[in-house]
């Protein structure tokens, strides 16, 4: 397949393998892609080359559409990567906000440690949207925030 050909130009329908890491279905995280290609019974759980999924894309890209669409075909939301990293990570790192709250609202489990011990909001820079919208979340779910600030803690030390 050549890079320049066409999402519609592709073969889906004589049995191209929709389901191989990196192919057409994880180099297509825009939303009406996407969601044509789970129309025609592409796994959105099979991971990508990181190991990450179709949702770490969406994060990367602030795709909120095609994020939502995967979440309803029911891709969990607290899928790793290689480095341990969350959809949540890639959105915070990207101030991407709007992933971020849709990530918030599936149920993403915001203290998920990466292979360095930090959790998404350690990558939310100070002062970004995606930063208050984290520490809102954790301020409202107050048991939460008490494991937070241990954690912060065992960090300085």
């Amino acid at each position: 397949m050549h890079v320049t050909q066409r999402l519609s130009d592709l073969p889906l329908e004589q049995g191209a393998n929709m389901n191989v890491s990196r192919t057409v279905v994880h180099l297509t995280h825009i939303g009406s892609d996407v969601l044509r290609l789970l129309k025609e019974g592409a796994d959105a759980n099979t991971p990508i080359s990181s190991g990450g999924s179709l949702l770490h894309l969406c994060a990367r890209h602030d795709n909120v559409f095609a994020a939502e669409l995967l979440i309803e075909r029911g891709l969990n939301v607290n899928l790793q990567d290689e480095d341990l990293w969350t959809a949540l990570h890639v959105a915070c790192v990207c101030d991407h906000a709007d992933v971020a709250v849709l990530l918030l609202l599936a149920g993403v489990n915001v203290l998920l440690q990466d292979v360095n011990g930090n959790i998404p909001l350690d990558y939310a820079s100070e002062g970004t949207e995606t930063s208050y919208i984290l520490r809102k979340h954790l301020e409202e779910n107050g048991n939460a925030l008490a494991t937070v600030f241990v954690h912060v803690a065992s960090r300085k030390t």
